[in-house]
């Protein structure tokens, strides 16, 4: 019996150096630290979600795998596989990318006829080898006043965060996180003692306002 294959559609989109956020400040130790684990996700692309099959050689409905009987989708000369998925143009903080210029680079396994008709001669590395159509794109809307490295900067030099840092060393953080939510940038902060800090930077103005402080 031959190996049943799931080939998939992958799909992402990925900034070119024009397209980096500014970070903001460089700071020494604990705030330093607190910094990198807060704008980890502002760095990265969130990938399109939402793919949805518009092709007519599907089995069942997917056109992204293999047949219930372990055949194969033939597609023909002149016949198109097609998809569509939606692309918010976001961080994995959830907070708008900067404009600046991105690639969106789709890529989907294919097998050749011979291989296709003998599934156990199947090789993953080289008879998967997929097909890859890259194009690039301008994000000319959008964009944030203030990134996430800018809004860390605020925070940090906010006199209520530097003393709950004082007397909450990194030793002691069990959760930090940094979101963004309807012009707002969230920080939670939690210590194995039992501490809880919850902060809000206006993603215009700057201004820091503490929701919560316990040291």
């Amino acid at each position: 019996m031959g190996r049943q294959l799931s080939p998939r559609w992958t799909l992402a989109v990925e900034p070119d150096e024009r397209a980096a956020p500014d970070h903001g400040l460089a700071w020494a130790d604990d705030a330093g630290r607190l910094k990198a684990r807060l704008v980890a996700g502002s760095t990265e692309v969130a990938p399109p979600v939402g793919l949805i099959d518009l092709d007519d050689l599907a089995d069942g409905g997917n056109p992204l795998s293999c047949r219930s009987d372990r055949g194969f989708n033939v597609l023909g000369p002149g016949e198109e596989l097609a998809s569509e998925s939606v692309w918010r143009a976001v961080d994995l903080l959830g907070a708008p990318l900067p404009r600046g210029s991105y690639v969106v680079r789709a890529a989907f396994p294919r097998l050749g006829p011979e291989t296709a008709l003998d599934p156990a001669r199947i090789d993953r590395e080289h008879d998967l080898a997929p097909v890859v159509v890259e194009r690039p794109i301008s994000l000319v809307g959008g964009g944030l006043e203030m990134t996430a490295g800018q809004a860390v900067d605020r925070l940090l030099a906010n006199p209520g965060t530097a003393r709950w840092l004082a007397v909450n060393p990194e030793r002691t953080w069990l959760a930090t996180t940094l979101r963004w939510d309807r012009g707002m940038w969230l920080v939670e902060l939690r210590t194995t003692s039992g501490s809880h800090a919850r902060l809000a930077v206006d993603g215009r103005s700057g201004s820091v306002e503490v929701l919560e402080l316990d040291r």
